[in-house]
C-alpha cells in the first residue's frame, strides 16, 4: 500500500527556483517550512529547487523547460 497526499501550501507556492537555491522545503505535520541553507541577507529573495538536485543538468533543464516553461 501506498499512500499519496496532495496539499497547497499558499505562501509558499510563491516561492521562486533558484539553481543556487538558499532554503529547502520541509514538510512538518500540517505545516511546509522553509528551511535556510546558509545565512540569507535582509531583503534577498527565498528561493527553492524545482528539481531533484542529483539529477543529470540535462534532465533537469527539460523538465523546467516542460512543466515550467523556462527558456
Amino acid at each position: 500500500n501506498v499512500s499519496i497526499g496532495i496539499a497547497f501550501f499558499l505562501r509558499s507556492a510563491s516561492v521562486n527556483h533558484g539553481c543556487d537555491r538558499n532554503c529547502e522545503p520541509c514538510i512538518v505535520g500540517p505545516q511546509l517550512r522553509l528551511i535556510s541553507l546558509r545565512p540569507i541577507d535582509p531583503g534577498e529573495e527565498l528561493t527553492i529547487s524545482y528539481v531533484n538536485s542529483i539529477d543529470a543538468v540535462q534532465t533537469k533543464a527539460d523538465f523546467l523547460r516542460s512543466t515550467y516553461h523556462f527558456s
